[in-house]
C-alpha cells in the first residue's frame, strides 16, 4: 500500500512541477524554521550564561514613575556613581553597544562594539588570552585603548602575536589593541568583537554648571547570601539619596519621580523576549 502511494506521489509530482517546487520550498522552510527555533531554544534558554557563578549575576534597571528609560534595562549614571560601595554587591559593571566601523591595513568593516567599565572583567571573572584588561586608568583618561575577541583576533590577524600594540583605527580614530580574549568570553553577547572602555562621568560638573545624565546597561554580581529583592532596596535607597537630575530626567524617563531600582537574575533578561 505504501508502495503504491509513493509511485502516485511521484506520477503527481512529474504531471505537476510548479506544486513540486512549492512542496519542496514549503518543506524547505519548514526544516529552517525548525532548525532557526533549536538553535535558538539551545543557545539562549538551555545553554547557561557563559560567566563563572551565572546564578549570582544581576541585571539592573532604573526605572521613575513606573517607566523605564528610553533603553529598557538601563540605569542613569547618578545611580551607578552612588553605588560604589554596597552591602549586597561584590561588583558593578556598566557598557554601551554599538557599532563602529573598523580599519587597519586590510580593507575596513563594521563591527560589533561596546564600552564597557574596567569593573566588568573583574565582575565576570575574565583573565585576557594576550595583554591586558582596561584599567580604572583607561577609564579615567578615556584612554584610545582596544581589546579584541577570540574570534576577532583569528578572522582579521590571523591570530598573529604582534597583535598587542598594534594601532587600528574605530570611527576614523587611533586605537591601540592592548589585549585579547579568550575564546569563551563573550559581553554582552556573543556578536560582540571588540570592547573599549566606558567613563562615568558624574551627574554635575564645571561647578555644578554642567548636567550629564547618562544611561547604560548594568550588571551586578550578588554577594554570597544577599538577594535580588535586598539588591533592589539598597539600589532604590542610593538613588534615591543621590543628587537628583531634576527635569532633565523627563527628556530620559517622562517622569521626574524618585527612582525605583529592579534587579533581576541576568539569565532571566537575557531569555525573556525569546519566551
Amino acid at each position: 500500500m505504501i508502495t503504491q502511494d509513493l509511485r502516485h506521489a511521484a506520477r503527481v509530482l512529474r504531471r505537476e512541477p510548479g506544486y513540486t517546487a512549492i512542496a519542496a520550498l514549503a518543506i524547505a522552510l519548514g526544516i529552517a524554521a525548525t532548525t532557526t527555533i533549536a538553535s535558538v531554544t539551545y543557545g539562549v534558554l538551555l545553554k547557561p550564561l557563559p560567566w563563572p557563578e551565572p546564578d549570582r549575576l544581576l541585571r539592573l534597571e532604573e526605572r521613575r514613575g513606573g517607566r523605564s528609560g528610553r533603553v529598557p534595562w538601563t540605569i542613569t549614571n547618578s545611580t551607578y556613581l552612588a553605588w560604589s560601595d554596597s552591602s549586597t554587591l561584590d561588583g558593578l559593571a556598566g557598557w554601551m553597544s554599538s557599532s563602529s566601523p573598523f580599519s587597519e591595513v586590510r580593507e575596513p568593516e563594521r563591527i560589533r562594539l561596546a564600552r564597557v567599565t574596567p569593573t566588568a572583567f573583574t565582575l565576570l571573572q575574565a583573565r585576557p588570552l594576550a595583554g591586558r584588561v582596561f584599567s580604572h586608568d583607561d577609564a579615567a583618561r578615556q584612554a584610545a585603548t582596544v581589546i579584541v575577541s577570540h574570534g576577532f583576533w583569528q578572522r582579521r590577524f590571523g591570530g598573529a602575536a604582534d597583535t598587542i600594540g598594534r594601532t587600528v583605527r574605530l570611527d576614523h580614530l587611533p586605537y591601540t589593541i592592548v589585549g585579547v580574549m579568550p575564546p569563551e568570553f563573550a559581553f554582552p553577547d556573543r556578536d560582540t568583537q571588540a570592547w573599549i572602555p566606558l567613563h562615568v562621568p558624574p551627574l554635575y560638573s564645571d561647578g555644578d554648571r554642567r548636567v550629564s545624565l547618562q544611561i547604560f546597561g548594568a550588571i551586578a554580581r550578588m554577594r554570597p547570601g544577599a538577594t535580588p529583592a535586598q539588591v533592589a532596596a539598597e539600589g532604590t535607597a542610593r538613588a534615591r539619596a543621590s543628587r537628583d537630575p531634576g527635569a532633565v530626567a523627563l527628556g530620559l524617563f517622562g517622569s521626574s519621580e524618585p527612582p525605583i531600582i529592579v534587579a533581576s537574575p541576568a539569565l532571566d533578561v537575557a531569555v525573556g523576549e525569546v519566551r
